[in-house]
């Protein structure tokens, strides 16, 4: 019995390997269609249940969102995705990709909530952006990730900063020169990693005034190969 038992074991270990170096392997192709059907197949068992699948259906949910234009699949999509997120994060909470896909998908489920929701909710997506980068140092999506994050809070509307101030007595608070901080910082640890890392320290340094750096970085974006849908997307 102990045999089989071990054995059944040795099995799920196996399958659930089997199955995180394919989804692996669909992200790397950027076949999110792909992955979503795959997902579809796998068996509903509390075995697979592991923050190491979790987190990657998560991933497939959202990259499928951004491509639908459905947009109460997209809903759908986001909604199961931080479903899987969240549940990722019981057990993987040192784990980098949980929380940077938790922050992702909590960050993008805020969307369809409202702005009063969207503030209070934007603490906590900076705050699992923050121990993606501590968990993993080398990641330069989390930075990047992180920079958005101080971005868009730095451009915040007048009247969101009111709701926030009235609600909850603070304000998210970010410049421009935080953000570019992180986009440097994302460029510096994996270069040429993502366009729209680069787009995004293009705008800064316009923003910045800093019209010479912002024209070197513009000249290396124009050169990049646009290898997946997102590449495709900056112009």
């Amino acid at each position: 019995k102990i045999k089989n038992e071990k054995g059944k074991f040795a099995d799920i270990v196996s399958d659930i390997k089997t199955i995180v170096d394919q989804l692996d392997s669909f992200a790397d192709a950027d076949e999110y269609e792909k992955a979503y059907d795959f997902i579809q197949q796998i068996p509903k068992n509390d075995a697979f249940e592991t923050f190491h699948l979790l987190w990657r259906m998560a991933r497939v949910n959202y990259k499928l969102s951004q491509r639908t234009t459905d947009n109460n699949f997209k809903k759908k999509l986001i909604e199961h995705g931080f479903s899987l997120a969240e549940q990722a994060l019981k057990s993987g909470n040192d784990n980098y990709a949980v929380h940077k896909w938790y922050g992702i998908l909590l960050n993008e489920k805020s969307q369809f909530n409202s702005s009063e929701e969207q503030i209070r909710n934007a603490f906590e997506v900076k705050k699992h952006f923050e121990e993606a980068i501590r968990l993993n140092p080398t990641d330069a999506t989390s930075k990047y990730l992180l920079g958005i994050w101080h971005y868009e809070v730095a451009h915040l509307s007048a009247w969101k900063r009111r709701i926030a101030k009235l609600i909850y007595g603070k304000i998210p608070e970010s410049t421009i020169d935080e953000a570019l901080k992180y986009f440097k910082l994302a460029e510096e640890t994996d270069p040429g990693f993502y366009n729209k890392n680069m787009l995004m320290l293009i705008k800064c340094y316009y923003e910045l005034s800093t019209k010479p750096m912002a024209m070197e970085y513009a000249k290396i974006l124009l050169e990049k190969d646009r290898k997946t849908r997102e590449d495709q997307e900056v112009e």
